[in-house]
């Protein structure tokens, strides 16, 4: 993983941060895996997935460097993290999996092409499932939500109340598609939570408007932070979800770069 570096600006903030920081906070969404557990990626793959090209720069990250990153990111707090697998097609997915075991709250990464028999849900270690549009075959553009989330893994997720860890396709959760997909699998699998990775995907504020009042009666739908840095749209968040509904996460190692993702309305 590429070595993280502060300046006197990045630790200026950082102090303010931590003045409200509480000493205990849990990370939702992060990734660990070694370069072992996965094929190379190809240029072609690297030039049009934004994860795989990021992949380039930061490379895969250990256990024990998602550790070291939070003693510099938050020293003096106590933090316990979810994990899964990178979620590439060129995983070995069980390896993948058996490694983010040791997590406070492990993930399992689904492949929407195995037979998800195969997946030990049923362990009591397991937290929930992680799913990627990355196993479909299918150009991105035609990708739906119920390409890869399948009734049986809802069944399993629903029996036991499991997370599904769910990062939408397509624009954002502001897509018509997506908002009737994810609120029919909310409805009809109660007791699992569903978690929308980086809040639904909406970077602006039209996005979250149009979309996070869909679901403010859905009590099992829930937001996470990762990679938002548009501050309408953790406004959207709280006036529909509220603040028991948005939960922390980083996506790490993406948090270690430095950077602000926005988009306009015209986007």
């Amino acid at each position: 993983m590429k070595r993280m570096y502060f300046t006197s600006r990045d630790r200026k903030y950082q102090k303010k941060i931590l003045d409200w920081t509480p000493k205990k906070i849990i990370d939702i969404h992060t990734h660990t895996g070694i370069p072992s557990h996965y094929n190379a990626l190809t240029t072609e793959k690297r030039k049009n997935s934004f994860a795989a090209s990021l992949n380039e720069e930061i490379g895969y990250q250990s256990r024990k460097e998602l550790l070291n990153s939070y003693k510099k990111l938050f020293p003096g707090i106590d933090v316990m993290y979810a994990s899964f697998p990178f979620p590439f097609k060129e995983v070995n997915i069980h390896k993948a999996n058996k490694y983010v075991m040791n997590s406070d709250f492990p993930f399992l990464l689904i492949n929407s092409n195995i037979d998800q028999r195969v997946f030990d849900l049923e362990n009591p270690k397991i937290f929930g499932a992680k799913v990627y549009y990355d196993f479909v075959e299918k150009p991105y553009k035609e990708i739906e939500i119920y390409d890869y989330v399948s009734p049986l893994l809802m069944k399993k997720l629903d029996e036991k109340k499991k997370i599904l860890m769910l990062h939408v396709p397509g624009n954002s959760l502001a897509d018509k598609k997506n908002m009737l997909q994810v609120k029919k699998i909310s409805e009809d699998y109660p007791n699992a939570k569903i978690i929308l990775a980086h809040m639904g995907r909406c970077q602006t504020k039209k996005q979250a408007k149009s979309s996070f009042c869909f679901f403010k009666n859905s009590k099992n739908v829930y937001l996470d932070t990762s990679t938002v840095s548009n501050p309408e749209v953790f406004m959207e968040g709280l006036k529909n979800f509220g603040a028991k509904r948005i939960i922390y996460g980083s996506d790490s190692p993406l948090a270690n770069l430095k950077a602000r993702i926005m988009k306009t309305e015209t986007d």
